[in-house]
């Protein structure tokens, strides 16, 4: 068997993620990648000990086996990765590690109302951020350019290369236009679709999708959700579904599936908030996610909120879609325009511009 002569990156994360797939892509153009999961069933994981010992005892097989030049250390949850960082630095492995924050934990904001749990279990995912920033080599961030500044221990780590990581886009996934496919096109009434995760309860960042939603159908807006949920609250949507005509829950689809079917809509949405953006500051101005890359793969122009910083950002600067401020949702509806060839020209003219060499040079500097 030929070995491979390319610089060696082990990718590890808690689990597997389609958010981590366009990094992944990216720097295989240029290195030998390997994944890495510590939790291989997410659906029934171990306690936190087992893991422990698992990625104690794994890593060793690893590292010996690949011997990586780099590690990139993929979250979310730090709750096993952090034993990796220590390994390295304690055993002074010469390995550089490359930390790859999806969601910063010092920017969250929790309920006032916190049981003893809740509060040690975020204190302790603080520990781990801050553990694993302080040691880490790089660090890659995908919210704003600047959102390591609101750290509170930024000045130990003002630094260390950062890079703002937005290399979601996965060329595999770009759809052909399908105009004649929109259902639109049917009932002459707007549909806009939105992806991802959602919250059934109020929070100080974000109201309950119970209260969000009937600002959008009430407008006679159709409003389309894929949304990967447990059996109770799929019950919940569906009998919404009876009670509201313009709600429509489409339910889970694997992710080529999903973009796939995501060109039948006008709209893509990134959407949150509570009308009290100063609790919540930092989290409506990092807010950014991999949904406006699948919306964009299939020739979607984006609709988002203004109190969401970097999402507004790159939606205005990249001419793909519009915003509007939270607080006047209920006049979506005379923003949405019925021509959207001016959208569907930029959001060609991004996917063709767009590719990861500037990521591939940071990561090799």
């Amino acid at each position: 068997m030929e070995v491979s002569r390319k610089e060696r990156i082990l990718v590890v994360a808690e689990k597997k993620r389609e958010v981590y797939g366009g990094l992944i892509k990216a720097l295989s153009k240029e290195y030998s990648v390997k994944e890495w999961y510590a939790v291989s069933d997410p659906d029934n994981p171990p306690s936190i000990l087992a893991r422990w010992l698992s990625v104690i005892k794994a890593w060793g097989a690893v590292f010996k086996k690949f011997k990586p030049a780099k590690v990139v250390i993929c979250g979310g949850s730090l709750i096993s990765l952090w034993i990796v960082v220590f390994l390295i630095r304690s055993f002074r492995l010469k390995v550089e590690i490359i930390l790859f924050r999806y969601d910063i934990e010092y920017f969250y904001v929790w309920p006032s109302k916190k049981g003893f749990n809740e509060n040690l279990n975020h204190f302790i995912a603080l520990m781990m951020e801050k553990f694993c920033m302080l040691r880490a080599d790089k660090i890659l961030h995908k919210g704003l350019k600047n959102e390591l500044e609101f750290l509170p221990f930024y000045r130990k780590i003002k630094d260390k290369p950062h890079y703002l990581f937005r290399e979601f886009l996965d060329k595999k996934l770009i759809q052909k236009s399908r105009q004649n496919a929109k259902l639109s096109r049917k009932d002459a009434q707007p549909h806009l679709v939105y992806i991802g995760g959602l919250y059934f309860n109020n929070f100080p960042t974000i109201e309950s999708f119970w209260t969000f939603y009937p600002k959008i159908t009430s407008q006679k807006i159709h409003l389309h959700i894929y949304s990967k949920q447990p059996e109770g609250i799929v019950r919940k949507l569906r009998e919404t579904e009876k009670r509201d005509k313009y709600f429509h829950y489409e339910g889970y689809r694997k992710h080529e599936d999903l973009v796939k079917e995501l060109t039948k809509y006008d709209y893509g949405v990134h959407i949150f908030g509570t009308g009290m953006p100063k609790k919540a500051e930092l989290v409506y101005k990092t807010a950014f996610s991999n949904k406006n890359y699948d919306y964009l793969s299939a020739g979607l122009p984006i609709i988002a909120s203004n109190n969401l910083g970097a999402t507004n950002e790159f939606v205005i600067n990249n001419k793909i879609g519009f915003c509007i401020e939270y607080k006047d949702m209920s006049k979506l509806k005379d923003k949405i325009a019925s021509d959207m060839v001016y959208y569907s020209k930029n959001i060609k003219r991004f996917i063709k511009k767009y590719d990861a060499s500037n990521l591939l040079k940071f990561i090799g500097s």
